[in-house]
């Protein structure tokens, strides 16, 4: 009250100094009197309430997104990016020099083992095996010969008619004589595959790559590839995993296969799946890494080498974890939490602890027990006590897609009114046309004032999550 005095008091100073026309007392009185009544008048409407009525504003009710907490098994995962590297890759050279004559393929085909690719003009070498054959045919006959003339000459050295320094001369002769016939047999061999060395063939069965050398051009043994053939089927997928991950991949690999999934960037088809067939024997020590392969079939092509895609290795599955949609929980000063809609559709803040997240949901190690309804959609506006309005959550297409590019089951699709709890099923404005607002006593809507609204987004932090 003394407040308000004041007030007047100061108010009507003012007017009497800004307006010296206000001479009188009587004047001054009715300034005062006015400007009593002004403020006055103006505290009484703040007195009022948002409707009009005296009394404290009524309870706020806020939309919100609500899903059922559920218990099932998820697997444990490792993610990546990997790349796709050919099962094998050889580079084709010639082994001998000489002029090619033909291309037998094109690049980009598909090529079988042992097929032909390229020949190399086969006449010279064809003139020196002719040349090597001739010379051992004529030290073939040259030691035969000799072996008769050391024959011979041992026959006499025993009648007592040669001696025996002439009879040793003609069997050294006659070894000689074989010696450089073996060695022309050997020329012979060496010759004639030479002669096969201007047919190049395709060591493996794979993919042909560009041809680098055309026909026509003159080539030197084992100089630039000719063409490089990969094989494609099966194919690696290399990825690299955290060392403090190596001891459990190591454990669960002895007990099973470890599965690999992956997705191809770009694709709608069913993403194929392998197996982790390869460990690295040591660690990276830049990146603190280990090297792993996983093999696939290939057997549709759509792996390349060189693609990077996003892969998955499955260690082990978690049995009956309590998992909730990811976007439930939130980031606090004091870890995550989530709020918990109760039967009488008020909210509650639940501290917990997340653990991996696999399809858009994240299990829940600590804090939850399962058959709970959490809140997706709307926290900003809540805090403990808050009454809601719930709708159903509706899942996304890329939630219901597996990490593999497969489809998730049909109790793991969207989520209607069938899934919520309670009688959610009829007041989910979500599965309505319309649902009406709250109202209060006097059949105003339940909608808080702007000062309270103020105070509790206040309290948060703007964002994906919230701070409480």
């Amino acid at each position: 009250m003394r407040n308000k005095i004041t007030t007047v008091l100061k108010s009507g100073h003012y007017v009497c100094r800004k307006f010296p026309a206000i001479r009188s007392k009587a004047s001054r009185l009715a300034v005062f009197a006015s400007t009593a009544l002004l403020i006055c008048a103006c505290s009484h409407e703040k007195t009022k309430g948002p409707a009009g009525g005296g009394g404290k504003p009524p309870q706020r009710t806020v939309p919100v997104t609500v899903a059922p907490v559920e218990i099932k098994d998820v697997p444990v995962q490792i993610r990546d990016i990997g790349s796709v590297e050919a099962y094998a890759t050889v580079q084709v050279k010639t082994q001998v020099d000489g002029t090619i004559s033909k291309v037998f393929f094109k690049p980009g085909d598909d090529v079988k083992e042992n097929q032909v690719l390229f020949t190399i003009d086969p006449r010279p070498f064809i003139a020196e095996l002719q040349q090597a054959q001739a010379n051992f045919d004529k030290d073939l006959i040259t030691a035969k010969n000799a072996r008769i003339s050391a024959q011979r000459s041992q026959t006499l050295h025993a009648q007592g008619s040669v001696a025996l320094e002439e009879t040793q001369a003609s069997a050294t002769s006659a070894e000689a004589a074989a010696a450089a016939a073996e060695a022309d047999k050997a020329a012979v061999e060496s010759a004639r595959l030479k002669v096969s060395y201007t047919t190049v063939t395709a060591p493996i069965a794979g993919r042909a790559g560009d041809i680098s050398i055309d026909a026509g051009n003159v080539v030197k043994a084992n100089d630039a590839p000719l063409v490089t053939i990969v094989q494609l089927q099966p194919i690696y997928v290399t990825f690299s995993v955290p060392e403090s991950s190596l001891q459990d991949i190591r454990k669960y690999q002895a007990r099973h296969h470890l599965k690999v999934d992956i997705v191809v960037p770009g694709s709608t088809e069913p993403s194929p799946t392998g197996e982790l067939t390869f460990i690295n024997n040591t660690v990276d020590k830049t990146a603190g890494t280990v090297l792993l392969k996983a093999t696939f079939k290939n057997e549709s092509l759509r792996l390349w080498p060189g693609q990077f895609v996003n892969i998955a290795l499955t260690i082990t599955t978690l049995k009956n974890a309590v998992v909730v949609p990811s976007e439930a929980i939130q980031i606090g000063q004091q870890g995550d939490y989530l709020f918990i809609m109760k039967p009488d559709k008020t909210v509650e803040m639940k501290p917990v602890t997340s653990g991996q997240t696999f399809r858009g949901e994240t299990v829940i190690e600590k804090g939850l027990s399962g058959g709970e309804t959490v809140i997706t959609d709307g926290q900003l506006q809540l805090v403990n006590g808050t009454r809601v309005l719930p709708s159903a959550r509706v899942v996304s297409d890329d939630e219901t897609t597996s990490d593999s590019g497969e489809s998730r089951d049909s109790s793991a699709g969207k989520q209607t009114a069938e899934n919520l709890p309670g009688d959610l099923a009829t007041s989910s404005p979500a599965l309505e046309n319309k649902a009406p607002p709250e109202t209060n006593s006097k059949g105003t809507n339940s909608i808080s004032s702007s000062t309270s609204q103020k105070s509790s987004v206040g309290t948060r932090k703007t964002g994906a999550r919230s701070r409480p």
